[in-house]
């Protein structure tokens, strides 16, 4: 189950980094305003750039399974993020372009208001809180602005959600497919918090991604131990048909597992792939074997 949490934000600016000493992970503070994720801090606050906080009321109700956890999980916070739930610090994630996941189990009320909070800072040339824009992985981010560059933007620029997930999961897919082939080396990653090994029931399935036909499934026993661990599964497609330019083909990776005997508990993963293969060799853009020209008026 997906909680979407995109709306219904609350923000304000802490240019005095007085926030943390006064406590404003507990709610709104005189002077934030409305506004919703992905989005910018400089929408709000126009040319503003430092700390802020965001905040949203969080009501989830019961976890559908009793030995469930929840995740609370952004997209993407640019550039550093502090995260509280319920007056409970959970961490810090760097990095303004990749996803991050905080497990909130047993942190939320099912029949009360939850309260979640998130420190933002969009670092400065100045340097704030110890952080320097010219030193942050930033693309072309620049303050002030000048020819050919990006406006220091920074805020919760992504999707923000909470899992209601089983206590074992799929947390991660990856497809190593073989142009020449057809077969697909699938890295499968699963995540168990019930502090046990588990035995599971998984199901591999590859199929067209747009039509939906299933080509190849593949059932299998895997053992889940306590912790991450990450399993390898080969599969085979038959006449498989390569991603081309003219012909961009991709084809659907769909894992589900449940813990055997539990097939309420269950918990699937998709990613799309093609059959491809880009280099540059001999002097020359070579795509599935064949010499690519590109034309271009600017890199």
């Amino acid at each position: 189950m997906v909680l979407d949490l995109c709306s219904d934000w609350k923000l304000a600016t802490d240019p005095d980094d007085l926030g943390r000493e006064q406590e404003w992970w507990r709610g709104p503070v005189d002077g934030a305003k409305d506004t919703h994720a992905p989005w910018i801090i400089q929408e709000p606050f126009p040319g503003y750039h430092g700390i802020a906080w965001y905040w949203r009321v969080l009501s989830c109700g019961p976890h559908p399974l009793p030995d469930g956890r929840h995740l609370l999980r952004f997209e993407a916070v640019d550039y550093v993020a502090d995260v509280w739930v319920n007056d409970r610090y959970l961490g810090r994630h760097e990095g303004g372009e990749t996803p991050f996941t905080l497990d909130v189990t047993g942190l939320l009320s099912a029949d009360a208001p939850n309260m979640v909070a998130v420190r933002v800072i969009n670092p400065t040339e100045e340097g704030t809180d110890g952080f320097i824009l010219s030193q942050t992985p930033r693309r072309n981010k620049a303050a002030p602005i000048t020819a050919g560059a990006d406006s220091n933007h920074g805020g919760i620029v992504g999707r923000v959600s909470l899992l209601a997930l089983p206590a074992v999961w799929v947390t991660d897919v990856f497809a190593v497919p073989d142009w020449q082939t057809g077969e697909v080396a699938v890295d499968l990653t699963i995540r168990n918090q019930t502090g046990d090994s588990v035995p599971l029931v998984a199901e591999v399935t590859v199929a067209n991604a747009t039509a939906g036909t299933s080509l190849v499934r593949q059932q299998l026993t895997l053992g889940a131990a306590q912790g991450e661990q990450t399993s390898r599964v080969q599969l085979t497609v038959r006449q498989h048909r390569l991603w081309q330019l003219n012909e961009p083909n991709l084809y659907r990776l769909t894992v589900r597992i449940a813990p055997e005997g539990r097939p309420e508990a269950c918990h699937e993963m998709s990613v799309r792939f093609g059959f491809r293969d880009f280099r540059f060799e001999r002097g020359a853009f070579r795509l599935n074997g064949k010499r690519l020209f590109l034309k271009c008026s600017h890199t």
